[in-house]
Parts: C-alpha cells; structure tokens; sequence
C-alpha cells in the first residue's frame, strides 16, 4: 500500500510531534500550585485556630514561582519550537501573582489590623491610666491576659499589690504622675512586630515631652490568642524600662537629683544607723535640726554616756577606773543612757517620746484599736522589726517625691515584720523632708513655671544646682499600713534597672 504523501505544513521528521517538557516550567508550577495550596492550609488552620498565620517569608515562594515561570518562557521562546512548557509556565506566573497578591493583602491586612488594635489598647490601657493617676487599670493592663482573666481591676490589685508597687515605681510611671494630663505625648511608629510562642508582640516608639524634659519611650504590648476568649487580648509588658534614651531640662535635673540625695540619707538611716543600733543619731535624724549640730549632739551623748557609765562602774567595790571604763563601753547600759542623756529641748521630743511623733498609721484599709498602736510605737524603729522593703529589688526608682510650696518630701517603701508568734509582715513608707528655703523655692518655680508642650525645650547639662544650694533632710514621719502581705514577693521579674543619678550629683 503506498504511503499517503506529506503535506508542507508537516514535520519531515516524527520525533518532532513529541516536544520535551521544560524543567523550569515544571518546577515552576510546583512551586506556585504548593505555595497556592500551602496558603489554603494556612488559612485554614488560621480561621479554625482563630489565630492567623502571618509569615513573611512564605512571599519568597511567590517570588520564586514567578521568577522561574518567566525562566521557563524564556527558556522555551529560545528552543525555537523544540521545547514545550508555555501552558504550565503561564499558569505558574499567574498562580503565583495572584495567590501571592492575595497572601500579601492577607498579611498586610492583619499586620495592619494588629498594630492598630495594639496602638488603641496602648492609648486607652497605658498613656490614659497614667494621666489620670489610675494605677488599678495601669496594673491590670500590665498583668498577662491568662493570669489576670475574670478579675476586674480592683481585684488585681488586691492579689498583685506588690506588682502595682513595683509598677509605681518605674522611672517613666513617677515622671507621668508628675506631669499628668501636662504631657505631650506623640507616637513614632511601629519598631517592629514579631509572633512568638506567646502571641504578637508589637513594639511601639513614642516621644513624650513633660516640663521635666524629652524622654523617648518603647513600649511593647502582647497580644494573646485562645479559643475560649472574646478575641485578642493584650497586655503590657512592663519587666524593662520603658524609657529608652532621656534629654532633661533643669526641672527634671534637681528632682532626680533631689530623689538620689534623699534617697542615701534614708537608707544610711535605714541600713546604716538602725541597722548598727546607732540608735542616738536615728533619733537625732528626726529633728528640725542642722547636721553640724546633730554631730555636736551625738559627740556630746558618747562622752557623757561613756563618762556616765564609768563613773557608775568606778563606783562599784573592788572595780579599778581601767575595768569600769572597759565595761562601761562594751557592758554599759546605753538605752538607759540614751533616755537619760537625750532629753527633749526647744519643745521637741526626747528619745522617750520622739517615736510617738514619728510614727503614724494608714487605717483606711484596715483600721487597729488604740491599744495595739500603743503597744507598737515603742517597738517599730528597730532592725529587727522595720527594714527597706522586700520589694525594692523590682523597682526601678525607689523613692517618690512631692513638691510643696514650703518642703520638699521623698518617701522610700519600707516592711515592718512583727515577731513570732504574730510573725506579720506589712508595709508602709519612710518619708523625709527639706525645708532649705533656697532650694524648696527654686524647685517650687521650676515646676509652676509656664508650661506649653509646643515649646522647644532647654535641656540642661551644667554641674547639679544641688552643689550650690543647701538640702538638708531630716525623717519626718514613718507611716504603717496593718494590711497584711505575703511573706514572698510574686509578679513582676525584676526589671533591668535604668534610673541612675546624673555624673554631676553628689552628696553634700
């Protein structure tokens, strides 16, 4: 049978019917239908998790999809007819453009979304509390979404009162307390966000201008994810500082200067002479007056004391001077000779009565009968039974400060523990006040000087005033609270402390 002739159009040659297939466009296609398939899981998973999956890095298969579907149509218009592929390259390119497109709506829509969210609870849950001195709220923004769940505020200050106390006293919360609604606070931007095993963390750069100064400040919020919630919760992280790098004007100079001052003399009072059972100066600190002359009065008491001592033991038979002087000094009874060498003058206290005046108690959260405050006066002002609190190793800055117009008062957080039986611990606050005119009015105009937080500030880096001015401090009150506390601190891990005193301060 005679073979049918071959027409123009076709192939001389038959293995030209059977174009092998490009490995670009086939591998090009893998990618983008595996990226396009990965996506479908992914979302899925994120709808029945009710947390969305958001990975930048899966944009990369996008890019390698397209990158290798347009290597394949390159590589097939080069063949010159020998190589198939354009179908699977040209589906490759598209998949991948639109799956791609829709995965980076559907990333930038809930990065978006989350960022917002975290800018509005930061607004309402931390800047806002802070303005209004709302301390309840600050707490429990700053308490993890699981562990403060079910609990309004004020019972979260009741089961985390020493996380709010650690909390009151970071840096950045006691300069918003002096400042209230007066500062100026505007945001920078996103610094990043970031999933972790915990939930989303954003962080979120702010610039806050007080008449204290310019203090920039990051704060980084979590958003936490759970089946049985209402949505994404978020709170604050509040375990390091939240100021990041500060500029201060005069104003704020003197009051961390004036905190750091205050701050040595009481925990010299505190851990110095209490501790030592120093116990003349302890009460020579209570009183309105000088420094030079509480050391005239405490040089005066030691040799009258030690006299006094030797004179009794000399007295005794069969003692030589030499004995009666050694044990006066190591056996002599110095409480007896504190009450009888440290009388009251000017109408001030003696060491009899100067605990009475010192000490004050906070009743409004539980009130105690006449009786057992009685009992306690005499009892308080000894290392055995008041120390610096427990609390202090999660505070960035331990003192607070309050200006007035006639004194400057900085107050420490203390415990008093009562002995066993009772074995009660509570707290309380030391406080100490300057009365030198001098300073007390310069600080007092620094800080009700007219303020506009459109203004340029003049930031201040002389020598400290405090070199200059006379600031003497004296203990003005100790100030009880019965409100029973746990004998271990809980909450907050303790914080990269930042709060130091300027290079300049130095005590006078």
């Amino acid at each position: 049978m005679a073979e049918p002739m071959r027409t123009m159009a076709e192939p001389a040659d038959d293995s030209a019917r059977y174009q092998p297939m490009s490995l670009l466009a086939i591998v090009a296609i893998c990618v983008g239908g595996g990226f396009a398939v990965l996506v479908v899981i992914l979302t899925g998973v994120g709808l029945f998790t009710r947390r969305p999956v958001l990975e930048p890095m899966l944009i990369l298969f996008a890019v390698v999809g397209v990158v290798l579907a347009i290597a394949a149509r390159w590589q097939i218009r080069n063949a010159e007819g020998t190589m198939a592929g354009t179908g699977l390259a040209k589906a490759a390119f598209w998949l991948s453009i639109v799956v791609g497109c829709c995965y980076l709506a559907y990333f930038y829509g809930n990065a978006l979304a989350i960022q917002n969210q975290a800018k509005e609870f930061v607004d309402s849950s931390f800047f806002k509390p802070l303005q209004t001195r709302d301390y309840k709220q600050l707490n429990w923004a700053c308490l993890p979404a699981s562990g403060r769940r079910g609990m309004t505020k004020d019972e979260a200050a009741v089961r985390f009162a020493d996380t709010m106390m650690a909390l009151e006293h970071l840096e950045f919360v006691r300069v918003m307390d002096r400042a209230g609604k007066d500062a100026a606070i505007s945001m920078e931007g996103v610094k990043e966000w970031k999933e972790t095993s915990e939930g989303v963390e954003v962080d979120l750069n702010y610039v806050v201008k007080t008449r204290e100064g310019e203090f920039k400040v990051r704060v980084n919020a979590l958003g936490t994810d759970s089946n049985d919630s209402a949505g994404r919760q978020w709170s604050i992280r509040s375990t390091a500082p939240f100021i990041s790098e500060k500029r201060l004007t005069t104003c704020g100079r003197v009051i961390i200067d004036m905190q750091f001052d205050a701050l040595r003399f009481l925990r010299e009072w505190l851990e110095g002479k209490l501790v030592f059972q120093r116990f003349d100066e302890v009460y020579f600190d209570t009183l309105p007056i000088s420094r030079a002359e509480r050391y005239r009065r405490h040089s005066i008491y030691v040799s009258q004391a030690i006299v006094g001592n030797v004179i009794a033991g000399a007295s005794s038979p069969g003692v030589g001077l030499g004995a009666a002087s050694d044990l006066a000094v190591r056996l002599g009874n110095m409480e007896l000779s504190r009450r009888f060498y440290l009388p009251g003058f000017d109408g001030l206290p003696g060491y009899d009565g100067y605990a009475a005046k010192v000490i004050h108690f906070d009743e409004r959260s539980q009130q105690q009968p006449s009786t057992i405050k009685e009992q306690l006066i005499p009892r308080v002002i000894h290392p055995s039974v008041l120390s610096t609190s427990q609390s202090a190793g999660l505070m960035e800055v331990a003192t607070t400060i309050d200006v007035q117009p006639s004194a400057i008062r900085v107050s420490i957080p203390v415990d008093f523990k009562l002995p066993e039986p009772l074995n009660y611990l509570s707290g309380g606050k030391l406080v100490a006040v300057c009365t030198d005119k001098e300073i007390v009015a310069k600080l007092n105009e620094l800080q009700r000087a007219p303020w506009d937080s459109g203004q340029s500030l003049q930031f201040d880096t002389s020598t400290s005033l405090l070199a200059s001015m006379s600031h003497e401090w004296r203990i003005e009150r100790l100030e009880l609270d019965f409100t029973k506390r746990p004998s271990r601190v809980g909450g907050l891990p303790e914080a990269k402390l930042q709060f130091e005193p300027p290079k300049s301060a130095s005590p006078k």
